[in-house]
């Protein structure tokens, strides 16, 4: 599967990120680039979709750890959807990276536990 990222905002207050492919050093410039494009509209709640990640190494999950605290800090925060199925899984999975993120299994359970949060 040939790399590619998809930007799509969910209302005023979210952007998803979709990866597609291998999330590595040779590409997380791309994804890190279009966390930049949405930081820079005040944007700082971004959900990143997984589930078509084919592979993942340091590089790509610094992409991600690197915008987490930034998002954090401005108020905001970064949520994963990574199945089992996701090439990236088994990465987050020997790392303990899934006590560092708010990961959900598919974007239904992602959008429910958001909703929850925001109506409390």
């Amino acid at each position: 599967m040939d790399f590619r990222v998809e930007k799509e905002e969910l209302g005023s207050e979210r952007f998803l990120i979709v990866v597609h492919g291998e999330l590595d050093a040779y590409n997380s410039s791309e994804v890190k680039k279009m966390f930049k494009e949405i930081t820079d509209q005040k944007k700082y709640n971004i959900i990143v979709d997984l589930e078509n990640t084919t592979y993942m190494d340091s590089q790509g999950i610094g992409a991600l750890l690197g915008r987490l605290s930034y998002l954090r800090k401005n108020k905001g925060d970064l949520w994963l959807v990574i199945s089992r199925e996701s090439g990236a899984y088994r990465f987050f999975e020997i790392t303990g990276l899934f006590q560092s993120f708010q990961c959900f299994s598919d974007r239904e359970k992602m959008q429910k536990a958001i909703d929850d949060k925001e109506n409390r």
